[in-house]
């Protein structure tokens, strides 16, 4: 089972929305691409980390770089946070996804 519901946008763009109530399914993990985020939507108190750094508050508007096989982790507030990824972005170009 996903921690999150997923929206594809295109072949490399998806809008995840993820509820605290599903807490207990984030966990750590990593991923084989590059991959950039903005958060779209969000409640209080949601935090992102990458491994071997503290965790970032999540709020509109910021953007995320995560580096393919870093591991990283969601940490859930209350109510819903809201992403657009890009997965396998290319120098500049992931900015015409946000």
């Amino acid at each position: 089972m996903k921690s999150y519901k997923e929206i594809k946008i295109s072949k490399y763009v998806f809008e995840r929305t993820f509820d605290a109530k599903n807490k207990d399914l984030f966990e750590w993990h990593r991923d084989k691409e590059d991959r950039k985020i903005i958060v779209l939507e969000s409640n209080k108190n949601w935090f992102f980390q990458l491994d071997n750094e503290l965790p970032k508050e999540l709020y509109p508007g910021i953007i995320i770089t995560i580096p393919k096989n870093v591991f990283h982790r969601v940490i859930a507030g209350s109510g819903t946070l809201k992403i657009r990824l890009v997965k396998d972005f290319e120098g500049e170009l992931w900015k015409f996804y946000f």
